[in-house]
């Protein structure tokens, strides 16, 4: 979405397409991130002793690790999926609305 005199140049589909494929990337993170966990998860099934307690406080430091990656993940695929929904819709209802308000015309 461009205009001469709207101060802002936004191409909103191409910033939709990029959402799109942030939010696949963020996917493929997701997935990678489970299979860390089921594999570290499947290591601590049959060991014991102090390496596997040892092995274990590394595997909680990172899975509480993983957790905020992921939670930052998900803030960010939301921000981005939510912030161009409708966004020309509602730039085109504001264009109107600020048209019909002046008539089109700004009179002083």
């Amino acid at each position: 979405m461009t205009g001469a005199n709207s101060g802002l140049n936004l191409d909103v589909v191409a910033a939709q397409a990029s959402s799109q494929s942030i939010s696949g990337i963020v996917e493929t993170m997701r997935g990678i991130l489970r299979q860390v966990q089921s594999s570290a998860d499947s290591g601590m099934g049959s060991w014991g002793g102090s390496a596997a307690k040892s092995y274990n406080s590394t595997q909680t430091d990172w899975s509480a690790t993983a957790a905020k990656l992921q939670a930052a993940l998900d803030e960010i695929e939301g921000k981005l999926t939510t912030g161009f929904k409708g966004y020309a819709e509602h730039d085109e209802d504001l264009a109107q609305t600020i048209a019909a308000s002046t008539g089109g015309h700004l009179t002083i």
